[in-house]
């Protein structure tokens, strides 16, 4: 069911400010003149900037398992070449994205553990579905590997794609909130330890 005209407004609108200023310091003052709308409008729709940032959350989830399906239409290749291109298109993507990535490391910040804070459950399902979209994917090209040979596990399989996927977005979330830190700390590009990061992977699993 396509977004109501204004709600969508606003959730670009919100987009914008909490990439601007960040989720902390953002008010439904500010993303309501981000939307050119009244604040008594805009709590007709959403009724804090908490709900405002689980709906762009969500919105940049699709995104981003839109895009990976995408990469994963194009794979080709045994197993392990498909892993490690779809690896390298998640870097790319994320370098090109930087914005989003950003941003969920801003809102994993703000909705930390000790933040009091319930999510509605629709969107909460919604959500759970969501983050589940990377882990289907590799799961499948792992499972492709697997039968044709060119990749090789010690793990069970959930524990390693959760331990893929979570670790490369932690990784992509640090290096686009203290990208220049790190460059200056480690004395290296940080997309190079990126890199070195997917080649780990890929060694550790291709079969020789």
């Amino acid at each position: 069911m396509n977004e109501n005209p204004k709600r969508a407004k606003i959730i670009e609108a919100s987009k914008q400010v909490f990439n601007e200023v960040g989720i902390g310091a953002a008010t439904m003052h500010i993303i309501a003149d981000a939307s050119g709308i009244s604040r008594r409008t805009m709590y007709r729709y959403f009724e804090s900037k908490e709900d405002l940032a689980y709906k762009v959350l969500l919105k940049y989830m699709n995104e981003w398992n839109q895009a990976q399906e995408d990469m994963y239409s194009q794979l080709e290749g045994l197993g392990i070449e498909k892993l490690e291109d779809h690896l390298y298109a998640l870097l790319d993507y994320m370098i090109e994205n930087r914005h989003m990535i950003r941003f969920m490391g801003d809102f994993d910040y703000y909705f930390r553990d000790s933040f009091d804070y319930v999510v509605e459950e629709k969107l909460g399902e919604n959500l759970n579905r969501s983050f589940h979209g990377s882990d289907s994917i590799f799961h499948e090209i792992i499972e492709i590997g697997l039968n044709d040979g060119s990749i090789q596990i010690k793990e069970d399989i959930d524990l390693l794609v959760a331990t893929i996927t979570n670790v490369l977005w932690i990784f992509g979330q640090g290096i686009a909130l203290r990208e220049e830190h790190i460059r200056i700390d480690s004395s290296v590009e940080p997309t190079e330890m990126f890199k070195c990061q997917i080649r780990l992977y890929i060694n550790s699993l291709r079969v020789e």
